[in-house]
């Protein structure tokens, strides 16, 4: 009885362990954007992308400490690639919070799903993947809509600043999902993880006031 039910199951619920943690994946990253474009209207962007570093490196060193009872692995074998990750990083979440400020969430979540194809590109040019003919056509067009996205009028710098910096994080983050492709192979996830905001902790902790911070 239980197998003749289970063969009933719609396809829904036969989501692969892959699938069902990308699909956890979207919801917290949606939750996590909705919760920073709230936090920007008490906290500075620099300040909220600061305490998510802390949080990350903090949370990830923990994490490691409990299941292998050791930091060891978090020791990075090649300082290059990760200041490159880090840096990207850097770039990416202070374009990405920065432009919560000036946009809507409904044109922050549209331009965001011109990431895979940015990243498309980029795997094309950089990783040398070769997609189908028909996959390639639908990217061109894909880019193409895209730009419907950016309003067509121009009403001076102070709206177009935010755009353009969703723009720049698109790329950074996609040139650094591709570092990761690359090079990603040669070193513990953990270690990505955790010296993937380092650059982002540094810059932001020396422009806060930490005393401001701490007072709220």
């Amino acid at each position: 009885m239980s197998s003749a039910l289970a063969l009933k199951r719609p396809s829904f619920f036969n989501l692969t362990p892959v699938t069902g943690w990308t699909l956890l994946g979207y919801f917290l990253l949606a939750s996590n954007i909705a919760a920073e474009k709230w936090l920007l209207g008490a906290y500075d962007f620099k300040e909220i992308n600061f305490a998510t570093a802390s949080l990350i490196m903090l949370l990830t060193a923990l994490q490691e400490g409990v299941q292998k009872r050791s930091l060891r692995r978090l020791a990075p074998k090649r300082w290059q690639p990760l200041v490159v990750i880090s840096l990207c990083t850097l770039v990416a979440w202070t374009g990405f919070v920065y432009s919560l400020i000036g946009l809507s969430m409904f044109e922050y979540g549209a331009m965001s799903l011109l990431s895979p194809l940015v990243m498309g590109a980029l795997a094309i040019v950089m990783l040398k993947e070769q997609p189908p003919k028909a996959l390639g056509v639908g990217l061109a067009l894909g880019l193409m809509g895209g730009l419907l996205l950016v309003k067509g009028e121009w009403n001076g710098v102070g709206e177009w600043q935010y755009h353009l910096f969703m723009l720049l994080s698109l790329f950074a983050a996609s040139f650094r999902w591709i570092l990761v492709k690359r090079i990603g192979e040669g070193i513990p996830t953990s270690a990505l993880i955790f010296w993937e905001p380092l650059m982002v902790l540094i810059a932001m902790g020396l422009m806060i006031d930490f005393q401001e911070l701490w007072t709220r």
